[in-house]
């Protein structure tokens, strides 16, 4: 009796035990896709090999792009290769590029059978993987206290409906009998798998849901297919997670903690690395700590009036004002329209207009001869007709564009958002007649654009959620075929109507996109632009304080009389212009003034008279010099010490080593009296924080460059 006593205690003092440990382990998906990002996997694997954290490297499926529909052996070998490198083992789940959406789906699931299925076996100190016997690709085991499942759960297309129905009820069918099996002896559970969850999924997660909701304990569903960082808490139940990683060649693996605190059960860490980036601090993205100063943000200085819409054509209710550049030129498109107050009525269909500078201060309506107004074309209109309300183009940077659509953009009506296209920015086209995005309200500003670095289009436009006006998100790899739009993350911010959002990506920083959506007061029907800032597009930080007020300078206090122009110019090295509207409702036009801001600077690290400090998180950097933009005043001045990943300051780089910086600069080098510069290149690749002390003093942003 004393014997077995004994032996249930030394069993639940090892539960206990296994339960009080968190489990580290790194994950990354999708990639590497072309050669050039084979090096990087390269490096990630060394970064997990190094970090002295994670028990094992999970790989979330899609070894080779989905570009081609047909691959060799040896390039699932190739990754293979890579992959081996690793000190750590190393669980591949399937993807969809490798398998169902080739040409050939078996002959591509036989060379994964082969190079990757079993990929565990490479590594002596690999977990031992329980296979379920219908499906050896689908695996489990448990690790401190955490059930990991992985699965043969993939996205893109349906090649077998058959097959496809049958794997997802045996994927439930594994998730159950794991979840049956070692619901007292696990904390946690943790899904491996590739797909992002679509409606051709639904036989699986309907199952899972509720094994989810039975089991009550925190479960996170990690997987990659959809590129960018995604988080959400409370998915389809409470106690389900999802999260999406970064693809390869935009982050390193990210480290994930599964704690013992059951209030926030996973931890996630994303490898800061900044490399060559020049970070901003629009958010807490880079930063620890702030002691002793603040974040500020910076409102625009009002300059001239740009544009009058003052012709025949234009009126009191133009808007919706798209500005970019193109080379030597800057264009404006903008909705031209005007409303009797007497009548309560347009006087005149409403246009799309065109106007062009070289400057961006004088601006020129061109007589473009394409649409008659009043028994002339002796006038700026491009388009007329149904998406003219909202017409908002973009120059395409994607480098597969053909010619002939340069340009794009999204217009339409209630009943959704079409595609247009031109090569010149003047003369325009469908590119089909249906639309190409149907949920929403799209009764004013919806953009598009190519992003550089996710290297797919995304989009923005409005729309109503519980009764306050919001916005949605959609991206494409085609410009026609768009996912299911989802409403940005505001987190913690309150709920406001926000009508335009004017969000792209920072010329200077292109991993990180500037909104400036219109908030709308529907007592006063006033509006004033605000700053929201995101790295992934879908979860933003807000600021509550408005960016341009309903004082700055004139006519913005008014209906409508405040909207942020969609584009950012940066017409000299030390400043940016950015536009609003004015006179909405009123006079014979509205109008377009111009602002300037500094270059960089939204958003300061701000200290008084009295020092203060900034301390970062850890990241990884590349190059030999740290460059700031920064602004000191009144005996101000910023210095800088680089500290090791837990904060001991590394030798020759303390604060006491740094030669203040003591007047403003929008691009400035960070010296340390008793180091050569080239030194710092020394310290690439490793783990470093900076502690920031500024005085009297405004730091913008930084950056570690060659030089």
């Amino acid at each position: 009796m004393l014997r077995n006593a004994a032996a249930v205690l030394i069993l639940l003092l090892t539960v206990s035990s296994l339960q009080a440990q968190a489990l580290h382990f790194a994950a990354t998906g999708c990639g590497p896709y072309a050669p050039e990002e084979e090096p990087l996997l390269e490096h990630y694997v060394d970064l997990v090999n190094r970090d002295g954290q994670s028990e094992f490297l999970v790989h979330l499926g899609d070894v080779v792009t989905g570009k081609k529909k047909q691959w060799p052996e040896s390039q699932y070998e190739k990754v293979a290769s890579i992959l081996k490198r690793c000190t750590r083992p190393v669980l591949v789940v399937l993807g969809d590029n490798e398998w169902n959406d080739l040409d050939n789906p078996a002959e591509g699931l036989t060379f994964w059978n082969r190079q990757l299925r079993d990929f565990d076996k490479h590594f002596p100190n690999s977990p031992k993987l329980q296979k379920q016997s219908v499906r050896s690709e689908n695996f489990a085991f448990v690790s401190k206290g955490v059930l990991i499942i992985g699965l043969n759960l993939v996205g893109g297309r349906v090649h077998d409906k058959d097959e496809w129905a049958l794997r997802l009820k045996h994927n439930a069918d594994w998730v159950q009998e794991q979840f049956a099996a070692h619901r007292n002896d696990v904390r946690s559970v943790v899904i491996l798998a590739q797909a992002r969850p679509a409606k051709d999924h639904e036989m699986f997660f309907k199952p899972f849901t509720q094994s989810c909701i039975e089991l009550g304990k925190p479960v996170l569903y990690l997987h990659a297919d959809g590129h960018v960082w995604e988080v959400e808490k409370g998915w389809r139940a409470p106690n389900v997670w999802r999260v999406q990683t970064d693809q390869v060649k935009l982050n390193p693996p990210v480290l994930v903690t599964v704690t013992e605190n059951a209030a926030e059960p996973f931890v996630f860490d994303r490898r800061m690395e900044i490399g060559s980036r020049r970070e901003l601090f629009v958010d807490n993205w880079l930063i620890d700590q702030l002691n002793g100063v603040s974040r500020q943000l910076h409102k625009p200085v009002p300059q001239e009036v740009v544009i009058t819409c003052d012709e025949a054509w234009e009126g009191n209710t133009s808007a919706y004002f798209t500005l970019l550049t193109d080379g030597a030129r800057k264009r404006m498109y903008y909705r031209g329209s005007h409303y009797d107050e007497a009548t309560q009525k347009g006087t005149h269909p409403m246009f799309t207009c065109y106007a062009e500078s070289t400057d961006g201060v004088h601006w020129v309506k061109p007589k473009l001869g394409l649409v008659e107004y009043a028994g002339t074309k002796e006038n700026n209109i491009i388009l007329e007709g149904v998406g003219s309300i909202n017409f908002t183009p973009f120059l395409d940077e994607n480098p597969d564009c053909a010619p002939d659509a340069r340009y794009k953009a999204l217009a339409g009506d209630k009943t959704g958002l079409k595609a247009y296209k031109s090569s010149d920015g003047i003369h325009w086209s469908l590119i089909q007649d249906k639309p190409v995005i149907t949920n929403g309200n799209f009764d004013s500003q919806n953009l598009a654009f190519w992003h550089p670095l996710q290297r797919r289009y995304v989009a923005y436009h409005r729309k109503t959620k519980d009764s306050i006006r919001d916005i949605m998100f959609s991206v494409s790899t085609d410009f026609l075929n768009w996912n299911d739009p989802r409403f940005l993350d505001y987190g913690e911010s309150p709920k406001e109507h926000l009508y335009t959002n004017a969000i792209q990506p920072y010329s200077r920083a292109p991993h990180i996109l500037l909104g400036f959506p219109t908030r709308y007061q529907p007592k006063t029907q006033q509006v004033e632009p605000v700053l929201m800032s995101s790295r992934d597009g879908l979860a933003f930080q807000r600021w509550s304080e408005e960016l341009i007020p309903i004082t700055a300078p004139k006519n913005r206090d008014g209906n409508r009389s405040n909207y942020m122009a969609h584009g950012l110019f940066q017409l000299s090295p030390d400043q940016l212009s950015l536009y609003a509207t004015e006179a909405y409702y009123a006079g014979p036009g509205s109008r377009v003034r111009r602002f300037t801001l500094r270059t960089d600077g939204f958003v300061s690290i701000h200290a008084d008279d009295t020092a203060g400090e900034l301390l970062t998180k850890p990241f990884t950097f590349s190059g030999n010099a740290l460059h700031l933009n920064y602004a000191a005043a009144g005996g101000g001045q910023v210095r800088v010490e680089i500290q090791d990943r837990w904060g001991q300051p590394i030798g020759g780089y303390r604060l006491a080593d740094c030669t203040p910086l003591t007047v403003d600069k929008i691009d400035q080098g960070v010296v340390w009296k008793t180091t050569p510069a080239t030194r710092l290149a020394d310290l690439s690749g490793a783990p470093v924080r900076l502690r920031i002390e500024l005085r009297n003093a405004d730091l913008y942003s930084l950056k570690f460059e060659q030089r």
